[in-house]
């Protein structure tokens, strides 16, 4: 299985986005992917339309699984689409890093993802790291497990400046994990006819040479466009710049030959690495650990601002800095009070006014009146079984993204769309059902609800409710 971690600290370089549709070109070539999240933003669940309450294991807990123990895969590993699936992070995945979070205090501290992928590499061809927008714990565990690195730099002239302080940080992470692994500059966001923007991919070229990826990926809305509604470009838009341009990359990855990093050997123990290491003074680093200051000498490493309460020689500083502190926090919460007891006295008196109380139930009666569909049109919306099979019905604004997601279709968000019927102004789609009950929610926008018009329902393992339709072997008539 190769391993691709896609890593910049800098935000706003497509690195998400990259990942993500990569992952999915990769897997429309026909190569079983495994997408993992390691940032805890979850932007790779939310970009592919999961809903992190739906989460039940993430990244972060088959890394502090005992080794002894299996995966259960059913938990941890979601099906995106054919070739694809997903191992997912929360925010819960940020407080690994924490000296009490689990991670730290371990010897093998920075190769737990790795041996977390050693139990899936006989069942994907490739697996995609997208990697924290932070130096730490997390982000050696993705270097440590990747055989290659992919740095997506948006062609910017600020952006041109981080992607040479991005390469040198990891390559001092590199000698200091004694790993010396391939690493890719991909060109982001392009504007092919902008003059400053060929300029800077010509600098681009000019620094990085053999180590820029030949093409490109364009400025495209579609990206966007295709990540708001949780899908891959190249599912949403497949004739689409973005689409194209990712593709291209896919198949330049799957022809270029491995790079194998030399690595230590997994049973052996791995450097001392401190989470956040860049909050540590030079004079204080635990051996193994690079700071700021060794990468770029020349900025003066940032002094952590603490508290002590114990009685020391700085104490007076320290409850000079406090005291300001609560007495800004003071004042906010007085402003705050104020506000509230100002709005609570303005809305006392307009209900005070029998002509402000009649005309405001007035207009909330009006504005509900409008915007209820009429009786006879509300029998229509839900689910109801059919003779060509069950018609999902739910209203909701044309250019509104309306899915179905249930135990027919592995609860894929992609699998069932619902689509717009000008004629009667609703979402709608028909799924024939084999004869039995079938579980479903809806997935409006991206987010996952139960179906409001349809009274059976049932609770499930998350917690949640699932709407549920019964389907009825369908009656022969004998002439």
């Amino acid at each position: 299985m190769r391993t691709i971690a896609v890593i910049n600290q800098k935000g706003g370089s497509g690195k998400t986005t990259s990942a993500i549709n990569l992952a999915a070109c990769l897997a429309s070539q026909g190569e079983p992917t495994l997408l993992v999240d390691m940032d805890p933003q979850g932007h790779c669940a939310l970009g592919l339309a999961i809903p992190e309450d739906s989460i039940d294991l993430q990244i972060g807990d088959a890394m502090l699984a005992p080794e002894d123990r299996l995966l259960d895969r059913n938990r941890l590993v979601w099906t995106v689409r054919r070739n694809l699936h997903l191992i997912p992070s929360t925010m819960r995945l940020a407080s690994l890093e924490a000296s009490r979070g689990g991670l730290a205090d371990r010897e093998d501290r920075d190769l737990r993802l790795a041996k977390v992928l050693r139990q899936f590499e006989d069942h994907y061809r490739w697996a995609i790291i997208d990697c924290p927008p932070s130096i730490g714990l997390l982000t050696y565990n993705a270097l440590r497990a990747a055989s290659e690195l992919l740095i997506p730099v948006e062609t910017g002239y600020f952006a041109l400046k981080g992607a040479t302080k991005q390469v040198a940080t990891l390559e001092a992470i590199a000698r200091r994990i004694g790993t010396d692994t391939a690493y890719h500059i991909l060109p982001t966001m392009h504007e092919p006819d902008g003059p400053l923007s060929s300029d800077i991919m010509g600098e681009i070229n000019r620094l990085f040479r053999a180590r820029v990826t030949p093409n490109s990926i364009r400025n495209d809305t579609r990206l966007r466009e295709a990540a708001s509604l949780g899908v891959p470009v190249v599912d949403y838009a497949p004739r689409s710049r973005g689409a194209e341009d990712y593709t291209w990359l896919a198949e330049w990855i799957r022809s270029k030959p491995v790079e194998r990093p030399q690595a230590l050997p997994m049973d052996e123990q791995a450097p001392a690495v401190e989470p956040k290491p860049f909050d540590r003074p030079a004079t204080n680093a635990h051996p193994g650990v690079f700071t700021q200051a060794e990468i770029h000498r020349d900025r003066p490493e940032p002094q952590p601002v603490t508290i002590r309460h114990e009685a020391s020689r700085d104490a007076g500083d320290c409850d000079t800095q406090l005291s300001a502190t609560m007495s800004r926090a003071a004042e906010l919460a007085a402003r705050a009070r104020q506000l509230a007891d100002t709005t609570a006295s303005r809305q006392q008196k307009r209900a005070s006014d029998e002509r402000v109380a009649h005309a405001m139930q007035v207009l909330e009666r009006e504005q509900a009146e409008a915007t209820q569909p009429s009786s006879a049109l509300r029998r229509l919306f839900g689910a109801h079984q059919t003779s060509r099979g069950v018609l999902f019905v739910y209203p909701a604004e044309p250019d509104a993204s309306v899915a179905i997601a249930g135990d027919f279709n592995n609860w894929s968000s992609q699998a069932s769309p619902m689509r717009y019927n000008s004629s009667v102004g609703v979402h709608e789609a028909v799924i024939e059902l084999k004869p039995g009950q079938h579980r479903y929610r809806l997935i409006i926008d991206g987010k996952w609800i139960t179906d409001p018009y349809n009274p059976d329902s049932a609770p499930n393992p998350f917690g949640q409710t699932d709407s549920v339709i019964v389907v009825r072997e369908a009656q022969r008539h004998t002439p």
